[in-house]
């Protein structure tokens, strides 16, 4: 397999995540363009990062709220034109959005676990 087969491949399954692509929105590597938007990449990124901190830090359900909110609100205020944002700051606000939903997704189900008992 090729690069470009690659590519190909990386970009389908970047659009069956439900990320719009657009090239605008999305960093390059190397005149290729990233498969997700800097927003979806930082997501991800912050997915990840998640993952890696909860064992060790238990997130305040608000403080995960606020985190998602953050990320909500650099694309209301760009989707109302009140404010052009960049590829970084989608990166940036991404991360700390994709780090909220994941520690509000922990929080429900430890929440969920401890109403068991």
């Amino acid at each position: 397999m090729n690069n470009n087969d690659m590519w190909l491949k990386l970009m389908k399954l970047g659009a069956k995540t439900g990320c719009h692509q657009r090239a605008d929105r999305s960093f390059f590597y190397k005149k290729s363009q990233f498969p997700l938007c800097a927003r979806c990449t930082g997501v991800v990124i912050g997915y990840l990062l998640a993952i890696v901190v909860i064992p060790f830090f238990l997130f305040d359900f608000r403080l995960s709220i606020l985190c998602c909110a953050t990320m909500f609100i650099d694309w209301f205020v760009q989707y109302v034109g009140i404010l052009k944002s960049t590829n970084m700051r989608r990166l940036l606000t991404g991360t700390i959005g994709g780090f909220g939903i994941i520690t509000c997704e922990f929080n429900a189900i430890l929440y969920a676990i401890l109403a068991l008992f």
